[in-house]
């Protein structure tokens, strides 16, 4: 779970709330992962109610329908096209600051240069990607420990009293994306197969852990930085770190983006390939080619990218999973380990927060 939520989603946190301030910001990161928590053990008990095993679009055409299916395919296939924009963009950012004081070159050449590896790197199906992205995510957690730990005698508490209301709904969409782990939901199940009593627990933890390291992280680095926190943090600590500890973030934090831009690519592809029934060729083609026509049309923003993903494809996520435990509750086939009894005012007030929460992004990102 920790290695599911923990990824690209924590470069953007530290800037997006610096902007719109810090207690505001850290006011809608506890709410958000509240919401995010309870999403994750709704899933939790969904999967626990159904005997077959399935994956998100399985459990929304069994207890939703057909036409909810294709509804869950078009988000499944915007929140990873997304996923792979953002990891372009900042995967070129980070490559270029790690090369460009050797060889120079711009940071367009350096995102052209990362995106035609892992391009390549998919065609390859590297087997090995998922290992690799357990070490990354210990790797950037070990990161974040150390610019933490070196960093609290570092932090300026003005930096965390500036408010700026007008900015107060930007950390939303990123927020959403960057606590998003219900693709590990499943697999946890798999995983503890026997051991199901265990599961809710694991669900907690899982969630809440990521939470209070995103939470130490940017009270350190909104602290350290304040107005000049940076859209990929580090940039902006390079002034009170020493370049070894950025240096080391750079290399972890570039290997992390191209692991997760494997998953994404490889996720994407067979969804195409599987569920849509399109030839292996044109799938690969289309996973290559939509971003990169994305990137090169002008949509180079980090931030609003992984905003819109968070917002748009997390929003529909999570509305649909407060209507499927409903159905589950009624249609499953199997006794759950637990069940949550949410008040319909909570429900209602979930699928109120996150259809505003897709309207209002939207409408910014226009």
């Amino acid at each position: 779970m920790i290695g599911a939520i923990v990824g690209v989603g924590i470069f953007g946190l530290p800037y997006v709330i610096s902007q719109a301030g810090f207690f505001v910001g850290f006011f809608e990161l506890i709410a958000l992962s509240a919401v995010i928590l309870a999403l994750h053990l709704l899933y939790g008990e969904v999967i626990l109610r159904t005997k077959e095993p399935h994956r998100f679009i399985g459990y929304a055409e069994k207890y939703l329908g057909q036409n909810v299916k294709r509804l869950v395919m078009f988000t499944v296939i915007l929140g990873s096209y997304g996923g792979l924009l953002a990891y372009l963009i900042v995967g070129g950012d980070f490559a270029a600051r790690l090369l460009q004081p050797f060889f120079g070159g711009s940071v367009f050449f350096y995102s052209l240069l990362f995106y035609f590896v892992m391009s390549l790197m998919i065609l390859a199906k590297i087997k090995t990607v998922g290992r690799i992205e357990i070490i990354m995510t210990a790797a950037l957690l070990l990161v974040m420990a150390v610019i933490i730990g070196f960093g609290l005698n570092k932090i300026n508490f003005q930096n965390l009293a500036t408010v700026n209301f007008g900015q107060s709904f930007l950390p939303y969409g990123v927020i959403l994306f960057a606590m998003a782990g219900s693709a590990a939901v499943p697999i946890v199940r798999d995983l503890m197969a026997g051991e199901e009593a265990k599961i809710k627990k694991t669900l907690v933890w899982g969630t809440l852990i990521p939470a209070v390291l995103y939470a130490l992280f940017i009270f350190t680095v909104v602290g350290i930085s304040g107005a000049n926190t940076t859209k990929e943090t580090l940039a902006g600590l390079s002034l009170y770190f020493g370049p070894s500890i950025i240096f080391l973030g750079r290399i972890f934090g570039l290997l992390a983006i191209a692991t997760s831009f494997l998953i994404f690519g490889e996720y994407l592809e067979e969804t195409l390939n599987y569920d849509l029934k399109l030839n292996k060729t044109l799938s690969y083609l289309l996973v290559v080619g939509v971003p990169l026509i994305a990137f090169l049309g002008g949509m180079r923003n980090f931030i609003d990218t992984i905003g819109l993903v968070g917002a748009v494809a997390g929003g529909v996520e999570g509305i649909l999973l407060v209507l499927m435990i409903s159905k589950a509750k009624k249609l499953g086939d199997r006794p759950p380990e637990y069940s949550l009894n949410l008040p319909k005012f909570m429900s209602y007030g979930i699928i109120g927060l996150l259809g505003l929460g897709i309207l209002y992004e939207i409408f910014y990102f226009i």
